[in-house]
């Protein structure tokens, strides 16, 4: 009787893995690398056989069987990937269409806004011009002074106040 060992090392298959879930990374890394090893080897030791005519398709059924489902495999998850790039691909194109939507609106309202606010400046300068063309015609030379000045000295004068107003301020 061949006696087992406990070391489960390069060679022990899927036995290596059992307890993965309590080593560390480096051991699970190792003891994965090693099956991985040991399935290409194995592979390629069985095609060997199969060209020298040592085993026939009854014989390597189980290995075509797992790399069919391995292909499988791949290409569900190939195509799994690809419907989830699509969808990806479609919701940038739609967000990039929402984005060039929000920046034409933008502008728009830039420029509805710009608009209104030359034609108020346009206005109130119309209106700064119309004051000072005003303005200009009271000004007197012989003065100098300014029409708005001389209300404001005729209010501050003490002596054109009468009594009452000045009680009237004080109280």
């Amino acid at each position: 009787m061949l006696k087992r060992s406990c070391d489960y090392g390069h060679s022990a298959g899927a036995l290596s893995l059992t307890g993965l879930e309590y080593m560390s990374d480096e051991e699970k890394a190792a003891r994965i690398s090693s099956v991985a090893n040991d399935m290409t080897a194995s592979i390629i030791y069985i095609a060997k056989q199969a060209e020298a005519g040592n085993v026939t398709e009854k014989h390597t059924a189980p290995i075509y069987d797992f790399i069919d489902r391995v292909c499988g495999t791949e290409k569900r998850q190939k195509k799994s990937l690809l419907r989830e790039l699509e969808r990806q691909d479609e919701q940038i194109a739609q967000a990039v269409k929402r984005h060039q939507e929000d920046i034409r609106e933008l502008m728009a309202c830039a420029s509805t806004a710009i608009l209104r606010l030359k034609a108020r400046a346009d206005k109130l300068e119309a209106e700064l011009e119309r004051l000072r063309a005003q303005d200009s015609s009271k000004f007197s030379d012989s003065d100098n002074t300014c029409p708005g000045e001389a209300v404001v000295l005729e209010r501050d004068e003490p002596s054109k106040r009468n009594d009452a107003s000045i009680a009237q301020s004080t109280i």
